[in-house]
């Protein structure tokens, strides 16, 4: 039970629908990966660089997992690192302000910054497996 204004309410699991919120997205500012500072584009900090990404309970991310699995179970020749990097793409809703030789990065253009700067694809697989980022306290 919880309490609200002060009435006793049975808490119900459908408050706890992690599936749901996962894949409304929640926002990741990115972090320099020695120094633990907020990234920023801008010398102002009005320009944070960050990703948008679902939760790994999302029905988007769970359907990639298992069609990557499936993938990879039949094939010989199956490469897990594009595979993790497969399944961070269907997790990735958007990205803002990351810049990379002066050119602020596209959505399309995440793969190849997963896979060469493994630094950022290990801070959105932490933020996308903690529910905490997810679902309102």
């Amino acid at each position: 039970m919880i309490t609200i204004d002060g009435v006793i309410k049975m808490l119900d699991l459908n408050q706890l629908d992690i599936k749901k919120e996962a894949a409304n997205g929640a926002v990741l500012h990115l972090e320099h990966f020695v120094t633990g500072k907020l990234l920023y584009a801008d010398d102002e900090k009005t320009k944070p660089w960050t990703l948008t990404l679902v939760g790994m309970d999302s029905d988007a991310f769970q359907s990639k997992k298992k069609e990557v699995y499936e993938k990879s179970r039949n094939s010989k020749n199956h490469d897990s690192e594009s595979d993790g990097i497969e399944q961070l793409l269907a997790g990735t809703i958007a990205c803002e302000n990351i810049c990379l030789n002066g050119k602020t990065l596209k959505l399309s253009d995440m793969g190849t910054i997963y896979k060469d700067f493994p630094w950022i694809a290990e801070q959105a697989i932490v933020f996308m497996s903690d529910r905490g980022n997810f679902i309102k306290a």
